[in-house]
């Protein structure tokens, strides 16, 4: 998924993604706040809907189908860097969305469980790490980047792999 995404730039004040155009693209927010805003029926001026933050995404509809864009995404101050994929690309990688949408009857399949007893170990390494917050963690390089996402040195002493967002979302859907 990494491979097929871009990496741009929009400076403060800059529109993003206009309410009323046809979407095309879905962006994660790799820095950088953005501003939501919508203009109401019967208001004259949009409103501030939401801000969004790093790790953060938006125009995932425009992925799925022809849509307008329901919003306005504006960069905020000192600007934003996000990873936007298009639809074109989207498809390739992944295929038609339908056939992840089908329902194929095979409920049994999804209610099966693992009958493994829970693991000692993994109790000894949530304790270990349970005063660790991720909003805790300062970045201090990245180590590299490779197809799954980037591996970064952070001010704890370990290395953390840090997945993006839109990895986990498109298994989802």
């Amino acid at each position: 998924m990494a491979d097929v995404m871009d990496q741009d730039y929009y400076a403060a004040g800059h529109y993003i993604i206009r309410q009323g155009e046809k979407g095309d693209a879905f962006f994660v927010i790799n820095s950088g706040t953005v501003k939501v805003t919508q203009l109401i029926e019967g208001e004259t001026e949009p409103r501030e809907i939401r801000i969004l933050n790093q790790g953060d995404f938006f125009g995932e509809r425009a992925l799925l189908g022809d849509e307008v864009r329901t919003a306005n995404i504006i960069a905020q101050a000192p600007g934003v860097e996000v990873l936007t994929l298009d639809r074109e690309s989207f498809l390739k990688l992944i295929g038609d969305l339908e056939a992840l949408k089908r329902d194929y009857g095979d409920k049994e399949r999804l209610a099966q469980v693992s009958l493994e007893p829970p693991s000692p170990t993994k109790d000894i390494i949530r304790e270990e790490f349970a005063h660790v917050h991720l909003k805790n963690i300062k970045r201090l390089a990245t180590l590299g980047v490779g197809g799954f996402g980037r591996v970064e040195l952070v001010s704890i002493s370990f290395i953390l792999q840090y997945l993006q967002p839109y990895l986990v979302l498109i298994f989802f859907f």
